[in-house]
C-alpha cells in the first residue's frame, strides 16, 4: 500500500489517542489497527495502492517504529546532528564518516539528508 504523509499523520494520531490500549510494550492489538484502518478509510476516500487494512496498518507501525529507532541511534552517535526536516544533514565533508556508519547501520541510509517528520508524534507514543 502507498501511504501519503497525511495518511501516516492521521494513523499516528489515531495510535496516539489509543496509546493506553498498547500497554507498556507499545504492542497494539489487532482491534486498534482495525479501528485505525476504518478511521483512515473514513477520512481518505481515494487511497492509492490499495486499502489500508488492519494488517497493512500493523506493518506500517512496525516500519515507522524501526525508522524512529534508527533516528534515536543517529541522535546518540557522537558527531552527528539531527533535524526532523533535514535528517542527519551530512555534507560532502562528512561523507566518509557517514558511509562507515551506514555500513554498520544500513537502515540509517535514507536519513543522510532526509528528515522524519513523524518523529515527535512517535516519540509521544513510545514508552
Amino acid at each position: 500500500a502507498h501511504w501519503t504523509h497525511d495518511e501516516e499523520a492521521r494513523f499516528l494520531q489515531y495510535l496516539l489517542t489509543h496509546k493506553a490500549q498498547a500497554g507498556d510494550t507499545m504492542s497494539f492489538k489487532k482491534s486498534t489497527f482495525q479501528g485505525a484502518a476504518a478511521d483512515i478509510s473514513q477520512v481518505f476516500h481515494n487511497q492509492r495502492g490499495g486499502e489500508k487494512t488492519a494488517n497493512v496498518c500493523k506493518t506500517k507501525w512496525t516500519n515507522l517504529k524501526a525508522s524512529y529507532n534508527t533516528i534515536i541511534n543517529i541522535k546518540k552517535t557522537s558527531g552527528f546532528s539531527w533535524s526532523n526536516k533535514l535528517g542527519a544533514g551530512i555534507t560532502d565533508a562528512h561523507g566518509d564518516i557517514w558511509e562507515k556508519y551506514v555500513k554498520n547501520s544500513p537502515a540509517a541510509k535514507p536519513f543522510k539528508t532526509k528528515g522524519f517528520l513523524h518523529f515527535n508524534t512517535i516519540d509521544q507514543i513510545m514508552p
